[in-house]
């Protein structure tokens, strides 16, 4: 008897921890039972309470680069955009496209849902962005001038941003003439003078490697720099169709010792773009001046595109000099390989 109670009373002691852990287990299961439901009613008191569709009015929310979801349900809120922060989080949460809100001002709402807010998020046309177009062959004070219109900062501090990195290559030597590259940008507000050229100017860099830039210079036996220089002034000088012949027009000139005489360069010195100098003009007291002195100008003279850059690094081979728009109507230009058939073709066309 003794034995058996005294086994009795061992296995009431081993069982004593079992039982304890089975209240707790139950405890913590019942206390998961009423946070689910508590959670539940508290979830749909708040979509209840939420607003309802798609708003009224127009009110402009910026998103900072690299806000978290909260920041933005915050910044939502304090506009009246929505009417719970937290909401709005927990419904971006379970928006797969989320995590790839871009930064930027959007026209947004009153009183949107918190569904109808991450929506409008996704609308492209409720992102605001100035547009910005820059044609080929715009020079750098016609470029700053396009952009200060076109997105409302002032020109000074985009003529004070060329003072500062904008990521120009190092052979430019600090001129941003030639390398604010000719696109289309879309500007966001808040967008800064010094964000605009990087980006012009990352848009330059894109584009010359698309085309080999360096190594195909290379193979011409010229610098990055001097197929810019060419592409400007093809930009400047010849209709597209034209570009390949009028850049081997410049090679051979170069490669004979010839100067270039050409009005656009002279142009360029006196801030003009006139189809006819006079003498006085021609005698320009200026390196940019090609008529007087021999080789390319110092700089690009203006921004060109990417077929000029193209046609500047494959010239079209041929033996021509001179060349001569006859049609400008028709962008018609002859070419030639002498002076007396350069000469013929002048007195030819004048008459007509």
């Amino acid at each position: 008897m003794s034995q058996l109670g005294l086994d009795m009373r061992s296995l009431q002691v081993r069982d004593r921890p079992a039982a304890k852990w089975a209240v707790m287990a139950s405890f913590l299961f019942l206390a998961g039972v009423i946070a689910a439901v508590v959670g539940y009613f508290i979830f749909w008191a708040t979509q209840t309470n939420d607003y309802k569709g798609s708003g009224y009015g127009k009110v402009s929310v910026t998103i900072q680069e690299g806000e978290s979801l909260g920041a933005i349900g915050r910044a939502l809120k304090k506009a009246d955009v929505v009417k719970s922060s937290t909401l709005f989080t927990d419904s971006a949460l379970g928006d797969p496209r989320a995590a790839s809100i871009a930064p930027g001002t959007y026209v947004m709402a009153h009183h949107m849902s918190s569904v109808a807010a991450i929506g409008r998020l996704f609308d492209p046309t409720a992102r605001q962005v100035s547009r910005l177009v820059i044609p080929e062959g715009r020079r750098l004070d016609e470029t700053l001038r396009l952009a200060a219109k076109a997105t409302g900062l002032s020109l000074t501090d985009l003529q004070s941003a060329l003072n500062t990195p904008i990521g120009l290559p190092t052979y430019a030597g600090g001129s941003a003439e030639g390398f604010l590259f000719p696109a289309t940008y879309s500007v966001p507000p808040g967008t800064s003078a010094r964000l605009l050229l990087r980006d012009m100017v990352s848009r330059f860099t894109r584009a010359a490697t698309d085309v080999n830039l360096q190594s195909r210079a290379a193979k011409l036996g010229i610098s990055p720099y001097e197929a810019i220089i060419v592409a400007s002034i093809l930009e400047a000088e010849a209709y597209p169709t034209d570009y390949a012949k009028v850049a081997q027009v410049i090679y051979n000139r170069l490669s004979r010792g010839m100067r270039l005489q050409l009005d656009s360069t002279v142009n360029y010195a006196l801030g003009t773009s006139l189809l006819q100098l006079t003498p006085a003009q021609v005698g320009t007291d200026s390196p940019y001046n090609t008529y007087k002195h021999s080789g390319l100008p110092p700089t690009p003279i203006d921004s060109p595109g990417q077929a000029a850059l193209d046609a500047a690094l494959s010239p079209t081979a041929g033996p021509w000099l001179y060349f001569l728009t006859v049609d400008p109507v028709n962008h018609v230009t002859k070419f030639a390989s002498s002076l007396a058939e350069f000469q013929s073709l002048q007195s030819k066309y004048k008459k007509k």
